[in-house]
């Protein structure tokens, strides 16, 4: 007979099997995408999301020399 407590004990997305082993729930369908919403993807991707993330680092970057200068070099002579 089943334990009815060995359900409780499982981490969360998992489910109990009739052979007391723990299957992992899929929350996502795994249906492909088309090839137009690949390509929309890998260019607003390209011409957007790299764009800003480069901007960001520059901007972290020339924060961070900034900031060192505030606190231990100075302004540069």
């Amino acid at each position: 007979m089943a334990d009815p407590l060995a359900a409780s004990t499982l981490p969360p997305g998992m489910t109990p099997t009739n052979n007391t082993s723990a299957t992992p729930i899929k929350e996502s369908s795994d249906t492909p995408l088309s090839k137009a919403a690949e390509w929309r993807r890998c260019l607003l991707l390209a011409f957007v999301g790299l764009p800003i993330f480069a901007l960001l680092c520059v901007c972290a970057y020339g924060f961070i020399i900034w900031f060192m200068q505030i606190l231990f070099w100075g302004p540069p002579t």
